[in-house]
């Protein structure tokens, strides 16, 4: 004889998280009991996905983060804020100097910060260089596209009680002179859903 079970996660419940803080687990179990008495027990982790939050319709302002500073504009369009585990973020920097700057590193970066309970950690995920050691003025504005991995590994977005992670995707503009380097940026969700 067989038998199947449905169950339904409740929509407020966390997905699976394996972070260095942030660790959700799901486990099904199942017993038996014969009417001879016999009793049987078996458990099985499982993976709980994240389905993403698509905002369907957004303009490409909705996907556009600026900052102004002194001497330098930044801006960063996204095709998408929303990604698989595994995927891209994908998109444009765009820069406006006042004034000519020698840049040592333009890069992108994908930051993850997990809580859970008073424990936190935050961390750089990817990085990737799209230009260094370049002269930029304030003759015309610059644009370096970017792609982006997303890691694979199961730490989506997650706002709960207890357990938090978030993802933040930076630009940063690292300058001869200025003190700290240009930054802009954005946060992400990252779902793990197929």
């Amino acid at each position: 004889m067989v038998r199947y079970v449905r169950f339904q996660i409740p929509q407020q419940d966390p997905p699976t998280v394996h972070g260095s803080v942030a660790q959700v687990t799901w486990e099904i179990s199942g017993n038996l009991e014969t009417d001879s008495g016999i009793q049987t027990a078996k458990a099985q982790e499982v993976t709980v996905l994240t389905a993403p939050d698509i905002k369907p319709g957004r303009s490409l302002a909705a996907l556009t983060e600026e900052a102004t500073f002194q001497r330098c504009s930044l801006a960063l369009v996204l095709v998408n804020d929303v990604i698989g585990a595994g995927g891209y973020l994908e998109g444009e920097l765009r820069a406006r100097m006042e004034s000519t700057d020698q840049a040592r590193e333009i890069r992108m970066e994908l930051h993850s910060s997990e809580s859970a309970g008073d424990r936190k950690a935050e961390a750089v995920r990817e990085r990737v260089s799209l230009e260094s050691g370049v002269q930029l003025t304030s003759a015309e504005p610059y644009v370096w596209a970017f792609s982006l991995p997303v890691p694979e590994r199961t730490l989506p977005s997650v706002k709960g009680r207890h357990t938090t992670v978030s993802w933040v995707l930076r630009a940063v503009v690292d300058t001869n002179e200025a003190p700290e380097p240009y930054q802009v940026e954005r946060e992400v969700q990252v779902f793990t859903s197929t």
